[in-house]
C-alpha cells in the first residue's frame, strides 16, 4: 500500500485507520486498499469452493471479519461486492456483560474484532 500510492510508514498507519489529512487521495487510497483486498479475495474464493464441496450446503451467507485489518477503510463494502454476501465486523462482545469502565477512555465497539480471539480463548472449556 506505501509503494502503490506513495506514503511513508506513518501516513500509511494512519490512513488504515481512517485518520487523513485534507491533503489525502482518498481515490488513489481506495485503489490500494481494492488491490491489497483482492488477494484477501482470492484466499475467500478458495475457502468458498472448499466449503462448499465439503459440506452440505451451496451457498455462502456471510463473512465475518476479525482482527485489526477489519477496520481498514473500505475493506467491508469491496468484500460485500466481490463475493455478493453480507460481510460483517465481529463483535465478541456482543454476547457478553462486561464493564465499559474497564476500557477507559475507548469505546469497546470500536475495538471489539481485536479481541475476537483472546474472547474465543477466555470461553474455551479445559480438558483436563
Amino acid at each position: 500500500l506505501q509503494r502503490s500510492i506513495g506514503l511513508t510508514n506513518e501516513e500509511a498507519l494512519l490512513a488504515i485507520k481512517g485518520r487523513t489529512t485534507s491533503s489525502f487521495d482518498t481515490a488513489k487510497f481506495k485503489q490500494g486498499i481494492e488491490y491489497a483486498a483482492e488477494e484477501l479475495s482470492s484466499g475467500i474464493d478458495l475457502a468458498f469452493s472448499y466449503f462448499k464441496s465439503s459440506e452440505k450446503s451451496d451457498s455462502i451467507e456471510k463473512i465475518v471479519l476479525s482482527g485489526g485489518g477489519a477496520y481498514i477503510p473500505n475493506l467491508v463494502e469491496f468484500l460485500e461486492k466481490r463475493h455478493q454476501v453480507k460481510v460483517q465486523i465481529s463483535n465478541p462482545l456482543s454476547f457478553l456483560q462486561y464493564d465499559p469502565g474497564l476500557f477507559g477512555n475507548l469505546q469497546p465497539e470500536s475495538i471489539a474484532a481485536l479481541l475476537t480471539v483472546a474472547v474465543g480463548l477466555a470461553l474455551r472449556k479445559i480438558e483436563e
